[in-house]
């Protein structure tokens, strides 16, 4: 494939000078260096970051070698065994690159799912339009954040981003060599997530559209044959998927979705911004590269409607419906890829190649790849582990570490027995990626009357004559915890000093005659 294939030439603006240095800026050449340049620093930074919760878990998962990984997958439901034993090829036990080593995974899922979504729009929308999809995919804010975590979203999404191609290309080829990579691609996504497995109703409503509108249907038979084996390959899992069903209650992530919370998702208010500021720009600077209205190809429309819309929709439904709640946008998120292919529908329906890229490029500098946005990335992340993490290690340089009570961030942990827990546990995993010396007291998700009850209890014993207590939880619990646990430990003759250095609290706690 010609990724740098060249351009239609951008419309003449005038014969001025102005003219002339807008031809040259907006190049396919000066796109792709400045797509590349600005990748570099939005990505780069991120990559580099300490772990948040999960990262952890991948870590303690990965860090004892390929079988373990597998090991401990195997018996921890909502985890993928595949990418587990992947990321376990690519784990670090220390060393300045570890963070960035362990996310290599993602970054080359989300490097093949834009490799794949170009073939896409370069054959469904038109020459010129891979370039944009490319852009509009790599700065679209959850694509950025996925795709510089260790975890297994970035493959899972390059295996719906395959999947979609070849079946596109068996519906407009009738070839039936694109089956067995489509069934390799499909049986990956089972692999690598189960919930993206949704995809695959987007993909039956877009065959039914074919079978319906088109002269040369697929061939039933051979499609099929391609979902038995889908299937046939997926039975090993089938103890796996089991175990999630069983423990599935005990992973409640989400709250109550609201429609505002389901559109912002399915429209992603941010880049959509830009890009309206940036179809402004257009329209003053580069009029003739607009062009009269023409139609999208309908069977990509009906595709990515459904890739885009289905998921969302579905798990936004049970949410509210019933007792799951699945309206987490990582557990969607394939569906970027569909909102990015009708975003370039629209603006190539009206727009010349070049300037449609045009568009794109402008619109991402005014909006997720913004000066903002690049000094944003060199930041510290909000869910960071590292910041925590130090304050413990500083607290623990000054003289004997003090005992430090953790409330879990993992919402399994209420369901477990978190009193007795092994350190060796996933619930430690914060702490296996980043060990301290101190005495970690596990406190599960919730702050429930038996948790205080047990911190009460702590405090008549092992804590009795503790002069420091060190207390460390995620600030999306502070209204169940905050109020009491000051009044407790105040009441037990200790002062307190709040540090908040990102959504995690950090309360030191040290008696009043200790200071």
């Amino acid at each position: 494939m010609q990724i740098l294939q060249a351009s239609q030439p951008l419309p003449r603006v005038d014969s001025t000078s102005f003219g002339r240095v807008v031809s040259a800026l907006t190049s396919a050449r000066v796109l792709w260096v400045l797509f590349s340049v600005l990748v570099v620093l939005v990505w780069g930074p991120r990559m580099f970051r300490s772990f948040w919760v999960d990262e952890a878990g991948t870590f303690w998962m990965a860090h004892d070698g390929l079988i373990p990984a597998i090991q401990k997958t195997w018996n921890w439901p909502g985890q993928s065994v595949l990418y587990s034993a992947i990321a376990s090829l690519f784990c670090l036990n220390s060393g300045p690159l570890r963070e960035f080593v362990l996310r290599i995974p993602s970054l080359l899922g989300m490097a093949i799912a834009g490799y794949y979504l170009y073939k896409l729009a370069e054959s469904a929308i038109g020459s010129g339009a891979g370039l944009v999809a490319l852009i509009l995919m790599a700065f679209h804010p959850g694509i950025v954040s996925l795709g510089t975590e260790a975890r297994p979203y970035g493959l899972a999404i390059a295996a719906v981003a395959a999947s979609c191609w070849y079946l596109y290309r068996y519906t407009e080829t009738a070839d039936r060599k694109h089956l067995v990579p489509y069934v390799v691609a499909s049986v990956a996504i089972i692999y690598t997530h189960y919930l993206f497995g949704t995809v695959f109703l987007a993909q039956a409503g877009f065959l039914l559209y074919i079978s319906i509108t088109v002269r040369q249907a697929p061939r039933w038979g051979e499609m099929l044959g391609a979902y038995f084996a889908i299937v046939l390959l997926s039975l090993p899992l089938l103890q796996h998927m089991r175990l999630l069903m069983k423990e599935a209650h005990t992973l409640p992530l989400a709250f109550f979705p609201t429609v505002q919370e389901l559109v912002g998702e399915l429209l992603s208010p941010f880049l959509v911004f830009g890009l309206f500021l940036s179809a402004i720009a257009v329209q003053l600077f580069l009029p003739e590269g607009l062009r009269s209205p023409r139609p999208v190809k309908r069977s990509m429309l009906i595709l990515a409607l459904g890739w885009w819309l289905i998921a969302p929709v579905l798990f936004f439904v049970l949410s509210i419906k019933t007792p799951m709640r699945l309206f987490v946008p990582r557990y969607f998120s394939f569906s970027i890829l569909a909102q990015v292919l009708l975003f370039v529908s629209l603006a190539y329906s009206v727009l010349q190649s070049r300037v449609a890229q045009t568009w794109a490029m402008l619109g991402v500098l005014l909006s997720t790849a913004s000066p903002l946005s690049v000094a944003a990335g060199r930041t510290r992340g909000a869910e960071e582990l590292m910041p925590f993490i130090n304050t413990i290690r500083s607290e623990s340089a000054k003289g004997t570490p003090p005992p430090v009570l953790f409330s879990s961030p993992l919402p399994e942990s209420n369901f477990e027995n978190w009193r007795t827990g092994a350190p060796g546990s996933h619930f430690y995993a914060p702490f296996v990626a980043y060990p301290v010396p101190n005495q970690i007291l596990l406190l599960p998700y919730r702050f429930t009357d038996e948790v205080k009850q047990h911190i009460a209890e702590l405090l008549r014993t092992e804590l009795r004559d503790r002069p420091e207590i060190l207390f460390v939880a995620h600030q999306v619990l502070a209204d169940s915890w905050k109020a009491w646990i000051l009044q407790t430990m105040t009441t037990a003759g200790f002062t307190a000093t709040i540090e908040h250095p990102n959504v995690y609290y950090v309360i030191i706690f040290r008696r009043a005659h200790s200071q």
